[in-house]
């Protein structure tokens, strides 16, 4: 929603200065056109935030009214195909204060996350294969490539009739160059958003196999040290 209130408002902005730039080249530019971009672009946010309020309250309620539709044939088949049940994603998302430059401090903290929610080796095993499960899967690759896909051939198109708009001096041009603004932002997003979804789970599979190293290396050591011991008796 953050992003479609941002993505909206940069849209206009694009749009009224497109406009100003025509205007004032034709020499057709005075005081009460920026008046009236004033008002309108306080109108429009004032929606953005009535519209986005209302989304937001009629998703979660949809949301809540299909959690408990599902949860009336919710079966372990289900189960096996999600993740939300985890609680580890949600207290890695709680931690909001960290160094961002410190890579090693902040592994040493989401290992020690995993380790306090999955504190033995059968633990961090089965954490380990529903990671697995979510790297190895082709739904976001295939996402992402689709979405690309469809956003660059709309970019191209774009590209294509704001040219031909030129060389015609179609008054269409400025439209073309919109949207094309308007989707190659939507595709930096996309690629962004994507990529990080991405890496985020292959990190923290590389993460738990360390904790299942570690803990292999501990269960070795007490079981030498109860040798040791034995031995001594």
């Amino acid at each position: 929603m953050k992003f479609f209130y941002i993505l909206t408002n940069t849209t206009f902005i694009i749009l009224f200065g497109l406009i100003i730039y025509e205007k004032a080249r034709l020499n057709e530019f005075n005081i009460y056109m920026i008046l009236a971009m004033i008002v309108i672009m306080i109108m429009i946010n004032i929606f953005l935030f009535v519209f986005i309020f209302i989304m937001d309250k009629l998703f979660n309620y949809l949301i809540k009214k299909y959690e408990e539709r599902k949860m009336k044939n919710y079966s372990l088949f289900e189960w096996m195909g999600e993740h939300t049940w985890i609680d580890l994603y949600n207290k890695l998302s709680n931690i909001k204060e960290f160094n961002r430059k410190d890579i090693i401090g902040n592994f040493g903290k989401i290992k020690e996350e995993i380790t306090n929610n999955f504190d033995s080796k059968e633990k961090l095993s089965a954490l380990k294969i529903f990671l697995e499960i979510r790297v190895e899967s082709p739904r976001l690759t295939t996402l992402t490539t689709v979405t690309n896909t469809m956003l660059l051939s709309v970019i191209t198109t774009s590209l294509i009739s704001y040219l031909n708009g030129i060389l015609s001096l179609d008054t269409k041009a400025t439209f073309y160059i919109l949207t094309f603004v308007v989707v190659f932002s939507v595709l930096i997003f996309a690629l962004s958003f994507f990529s990080k979804e991405i890496d985020k789970y292959k990190l923290l599979l590389k993460l738990v196999n360390e904790c299942i190293e570690n803990e292999s290396f501990r269960n070795q050591q007490d079981i030498l040290g109860n040798l040791v011991e034995d031995d001594i008796i």
